[in-house]
């Protein structure tokens, strides 16, 4: 005969290990895009406001096809040193080519600061404020919470670069006065996109 203790324990229903680490993996994951939204969003405008502002001068100070052929053969003889540093100077003509060359070299350099010091700040305040302890102590693994938050931090990356993208192609509606001035939404990831450059 069982006692009212025994009984008691065989009617609790137990939870699958399974469904516990699947919400915590997505709460560690929502989290970190959580905390970081304002940084996403930050980096996303200020380099897409870059971008346009850089737009906006050449369109502005450069508004015809001799100025800017004068522009790009006076970039064109750059010293070595510079060429190096910017990259090849290929279709200056261009509003997209200008911004591609004078941009694009150390935007993945700031992104990628940024996204160093992004994630390190966040597992610092974490720890700080005690919850990286408290995200320890669950049922998830140490290696599945340092990849939910890279997740997290790889998912914020892309959106900044979205968002930069999409900034950039309002900028090239708004500033495009010559043919080719116009910034195509999906031309970087198109086959042969660096070759009609």
């Amino acid at each position: 005969m069982a006692t009212t203790g025994e009984s008691a324990m065989t009617n609790v229903p137990s939870r699958p290990v399974s469904a516990s680490r699947r919400v915590g993996a997505a709460v560690v994951y929502s989290k970190t895009l959580r905390d970081s939204r304002i940084a996403i969003l930050g980096i996303g405008l200020v380099l897409g406001m870059l971008v346009v502002a850089t737009a906006y001068a050449i369109a502005d100070q450069f508004d015809t096809l001799a100025a800017r052929q004068a522009l790009a053969a006076e970039m064109r003889q750059l010293p070595p040193l510079f060429q190096g540093l910017i990259g090849p100077a290929i279709n200056l003509e261009t509003l997209p080519g200008f911004v591609s060359w004078r941009l694009v070299s150390f935007m993945p350099l700031m992104v990628g600061l940024w996204s160093v010091v992004a994630l390190s700040g966040t597992l610092a305040a974490e720890a700080s404020r005690g919850t990286l302890e408290l995200v320890l102590s669950t049922p998830i693994t140490r290696r599945s919470v340092a990849a939910q938050k890279y997740m997290g931090h790889v998912t914020g990356i892309v959106v900044a670069v979205l968002i930069i993208s999409l900034v950039a192609w309002l900028g090239s509606l708004a500033f495009a006065t010559l043919p080719g001035d116009l910034i195509e939404p999906a031309s970087p990831y198109q086959n042969g996109a660096h070759e009609r450059m």
